[in-house]
């Protein structure tokens, strides 16, 4: 097999179009996708020792989400773990995407030199802090984000100790980012969680189906660091799959260097055209999946 390079890579994009073209937002030109990705691929070769598939899969993801990975906006980025390339939902990605669903949304890092830090909870929750603008500001002790839901609504927030984001911090594979953008990252935990808190969306991936702002923000909120773990998306069956991090095992990778995971714990069809009774087959898969699950807890 001859080894990847950026034409093939572009070549590759061109012969997927239809597949990005279904699912990627009105708003978002795919030729311009198509360029931010060939920037990325020319500017990190690393991309190159990837497998094909990985590749067109995370720009496919990327699509679905709605965001161009691109290491410049931070909105998103394309990056190799071994063999397998995964689409990483930046800080500012998950921001853009919750603005698009409505919602305003900040955060910050609260340092121990700080003047004002207080995190009050019960039935008035707010957060007071002032950054210190001049001087050391110490260690980072924790990290927070808050959501406004618009007029008459009460704003929402987030806030994870130092404990709590350096256990969150482990299920990261880019353990250099951590160390190089520690408030970013702390803040893009809280958004996350935040998120989760915001709506029930649920994330419904038919066959040929844009999704809707909520829906991308909802799936933004499900993202993952880890390449074990999260939303995945199948390039050539436009299958969705969700990985539960605590259910797959990290440290294990197959002779080829791809990635494989060994629980899933959710899996919808995509875009791919079912075949008649499938939605009969996917609830027995769905059924037998939870029946399963109900015997694995009673044994607990």
């Amino acid at each position: 097999m001859p080894n990847l390079t950026p034409q093939i890579v572009s070549e590759d994009l061109v012969k997927y179009k239809d597949k990005f073209e279904a699912v990627i937002p009105s708003y978002i030109n795919v030729e311009r996708m198509f360029q931010v990705v060939s920037s990325e691929v020319a500017n990190n070769p690393l991309i190159l020792r990837c497998s094909q598939k990985s590749i067109l899969s995370s720009v496919l993801e990327a699509c679905y989400h709605g965001v161009e990975p691109s290491s410049i906006t931070g909105h998103g980025s394309l990056v190799p773990f071994q063999k397998t390339c995964k689409f990483i939902l930046g800080y500012r990605g998950i921001v853009e995407l919750a603005h698009r669903a409505g919602h305003t949304i900040w955060g910050y890092g609260i340092f121990e030199n700080d003047p004002a830090k207080e995190v009050q909870l019960g039935s008035n929750p707010t957060i007071i802090h002032t950054k210190l603008l001049h001087g050391d500001r110490g260690k980072m002790i924790g990290a927070y984000a808050v959501a406004d839901l618009g007029v008459g609504k009460p704003r929402k927030y987030y806030y994870m100790t130092r404990e709590e984001l350096h256990v969150h911090s482990k299920y990261s594979k880019q353990p250099r980012i951590w160390e190089n953008h520690p408030e970013a990252m702390a803040v893009k935990s809280c958004i996350r969680m935040l998120g989760k808190t915001l709506g029930t969306t649920n994330v419904n991936l038919q066959s040929g189906r844009k999704l809707t702002d909520a829906e991308r923000f909802a799936l933004a909120t499900r993202s993952s660091d880890d390449p074990h773990s999260g939303l995945t998306v199948d390039i050539d069956s436009g299958e969705f799959k969700y990985i539960d991090a605590e259910d797959t095992n990290s440290n294990e990778d197959n002779k080829n260097g791809e990635f494989k995971p060994t629980k899933i714990t959710k899996q919808v069809p995509s875009f791919s055209k079912q075949k008649e009774g499938g939605d009969k087959q996917t609830e027995e898969r769905l059924s037998t999946s939870k029946s399963k699950a109900r015997k694995k807890e009673a044994t607990v």
